[in-house]
C-alpha cells in the first residue's frame, strides 16, 4: 500500500476484525500502528505519534455477532459520511464480492453460503448495530459502566451482595 500525503485515519481509529489470541493482537496492533506511524512520519517529515489512543478490541463469540462486527465496519465510512460502502476504496467490502487479495473472506462468507446473501445482508443495514462504538459507554480503562459491571457481579454470586463478598475470609 502507498502511504498517502495526509493520514488515512483522520479520526486516528481503524477498524478491523482478526482473529487472533489476545497476546498476538497486542503484538500485531503495536506493528501494524507503529509501522504505518514511523512511514507516515517519514513521508510527511514529521515526527511523534500519529494516533491518538490505544486501539480497542472487544471478543466476537459468536457467527451472529461476527457478521454483525463486519457490517459495522464494512459501513462505517458511510457512517463517517466519508463515502459509501461500495465506493471506498480502503475498506474489504469489495473482497467479500470479488477475488480477496487481503482479506481473509471464506469463514464469513460460508456463513451467508452467497456473496449475494452478504450484499443484500449489507443492503439491508439501517445503521443501528453497535460494535465498540465511540458512543457507546465503554472507553480504553473501563469497558462497561460501573453499575451494570456490579449488577453482573451480583446475578454471578447468586444474590450475595458485594460488601458481604468484600467479608469473606
Amino acid at each position: 500500500l502507498g502511504i498517502p500525503a495526509e493520514p488515512l485515519f483522520r479520526s486516528g481509529r481503524v477498524h478491523l476484525v482478526v482473529h487472533a489470541p489476545l497476546d498476538t493482537l497486542s503484538v500485531l496492533m503495536r506493528i501494524v500502528n507503529g509501522t504505518y506511524a514511523r512511514t507516515f512520519n517519514k513521508k510527511a517529515c514529521r515526527t511523534g505519534h500519529l494516533f491518538p489512543e490505544r486501539y480497542l478490541s472487544e471478543p466476537v463469540n459468536d457467527d451472529e455477532y461476527l457478521i454483525t462486527v463486519v457490517r459495522y465496519v464494512h459501513a462505517n465510512p458511510k457512517k463517517a459520511g466519508i463515502a459509501e460502502t461500495e465506493h471506498y476504496d480502503w475498506s474489504s467490502y469489495k473482497e467479500y464480492l470479488e477475488e480477496p487479495v487481503l482479506a481473509t473472506t471464506s469463514f464469513v462468507l460460508d456463513i451467508f453460503g452467497s456473496t449475494e446473501a452478504f450484499r443484500r445482508f449489507h443492503q439491508g443495514f439501517d445503521g443501528a448495530d453497535m460494535c465498540l462504538d465511540i458512543d457507546s459507554p465503554r472507553n480504553a480503562t473501563r469497558p462497561m459502566p460501573d453499575d451494570l459491571a456490579r449488577r453482573i457481579a451480583e446475578d454471578e454470586l447468586n444474590g450475595l451482595a458485594l460488601d458481604e463478598l468484600k467479608r469473606l475470609s
